[in-house]
């Protein structure tokens, strides 16, 4: 059996109850998260980024001070480094149980 035939493919690996020990993103402490845990604080800072978003888009209309449209900003970098760590920590977790996409 080849390597590639031994690797479980991401969408086994996303819809199965597996658990990962991997870094918590948020509280950098070590324990078991299942990937659908990781999925819903993934879905959950992406629609805080849409509603950031969707702020600063009506700017124009509301006339908000710098410093307030500066904040929402400093709001939108940090949900935008949560989710890249979270899947940069997913991705390092389903390495290490060898639960890479298979290469084409």
């Amino acid at each position: 059996m080849s390597s590639k035939q031994n690797e479980l493919s991401a969408s086994y690996v996303l819809k199965s109850d597996h658990d990962l020990s991997i870094p918590c993103p948020l509280c950098k402490d070590r324990r078991a998260l299942a990937l659908g845990d990781i999925d819903e604080a993934i879905t959950e800072r992406l629609s805080g980024m849409r509603g950031v978003t969707d702020l600063l888009i009506d700017v124009p209309m509301i006339d908000a001070e710098q410093g307030s449209v500066a904040q929402a900003a400093y709001v939108l970098r940090g949900l935008i480094d949560e989710v890249v760590e979270m899947y940069r920590v997913m991705s390092q977790g389903s390495d290490e149980k060898g639960c890479r996409m298979p290469m084409q």
